[in-house]
């Protein structure tokens, strides 16, 4: 759970795509990534870091990307962001039974699909409020050397019909597009929360999510427009609601996170991104941030779960602040 001790994490560097700061002097070393339900150990390109150490996104060269597309199979990435917590800044509350659920599920259904895979966890520290957005910034920066396209997943979905393959995409796909959650009913046009999947070009031309919002809500629809503003989500771009059915798990639901000081100011926010008056210039590139001890492989087993903590320049602490002016 999200209280573990921090020697049960790691800061690693993957070689390519991750910057540390200059100060670090750590030889690479191998360690064991579990692929889904497979364990092969992974040596290249994998050295462990020194925890504490700063964090940011960058973009893998040009003779790695040419090598990975060389490849016979693609790998895809199963980025989940996380907390357990039962404060209501985040929906938090039995979130470890849903990822206990959620992994071996996920691990089945993507062998199933003959999909090559690994699941990472970017699981938020405690103490500030919850940064969807940032978390799924952080998996993708700790994983895009590995992998060459993602799905960006909710741990509270799961896929019902194995007609959703998980497939290699040639554009962005929303594939939740009909959840237990809201019995069924297809996904509103702007839609691409529960499960969305593309290629890793893809998510670094818009810049990832935005890390402006804290708490529940917006950061889904705000990832629609950067999409769509760099002329992604057209017709075709979401999976039929009778292949994009999924079941939603169970977990406690805090009522009213859409009427707080924090909730309306992000509004703000959003409705200047809709109307093109906010450039996404902060996301993918602007995210830093530290891992806390060393990787998890056994929690649950069949992931690789990393303890982030945010380094942003406002991190509120309850949904009643609001930002400071200017930010």
């Amino acid at each position: 759970t999200s209280s573990s001790s921090s020697s049960s994490y790691a800061n690693i560097d993957g070689g390519r795509g991750v910057e540390k700061s200059a100060d670090s002097s750590t030889e690479t070393s191998a360690v064991v990534m579990q692929r889904g339900i497979e364990h092969p150990q992974r040596m290249a390109g994998i050295a462990a870091g020194v925890p504490g150490e700063i964090i940011k996104f960058v973009a893998a060269d040009a003779n790695n990307a040419a090598a990975a597309g060389s490849q016979q199979q693609h790998r895809l990435g199963v980025i989940v962001p996380f907390r357990d917590s039962p404060n209501p800044t985040s929906q938090g509350a039995d979130r470890t039974q849903n990822l206990n659920e959620f992994v071996p599920f996920m691990s089945t259904f993507l062998s199933k699909a003959g999909v090559s895979f690994e699941i990472i966890v970017a699981e938020q520290t405690q103490g500030r409020v919850f940064n969807k957005g940032a978390m799924f910034n952080a998996g993708y920066v700790l994983a895009h050397h590995r992998v060459d396209y993602i799905v960006l997943h909710d741990v509270d979905q799961v896929p019902e019909n194995p007609s959703n393959t998980y497939a290699y995409p040639n554009r962005p796909k929303h594939l939740c597009a009909a959840s237990s959650q809201w019995n069924y009913r297809p996904s509103y046009g702007q839609m691409v929360g529960g499960a969305i999947i593309m290629q890793n070009e893809h998510y670094e031309k818009v810049n990832g999510f935005s890390n402006y919002y804290w708490g529940w809500g917006q950061e889904d629809d705000d990832f629609y427009f950067r999409l769509s503003n760099s002329g992604f989500m057209q017709s075709g771009d979401r999976l039929p609601p009778a292949v994009g059915r999924y079941r939603a798990l169970s977990h406690k639901r805090v009522k009213d996170l859409d009427v707080t000081p924090m909730f309306k100011r992000q509004r703000k926010h959003l409705d200047a991104t809709i109307h093109g008056r906010k450039i996404p210039e902060e996301g993918l590139r602007t995210l830093e941030f530290k891992l806390v001890g060393d990787p998890r492989y056994d929690a649950p087993k069949g992931c690789v779960r990393y303890l982030v903590d945010l380094k942003l320049p406002w991190m509120p602490r309850t949904l009643d602040e609001t930002p400071p002016p200017g930010y």
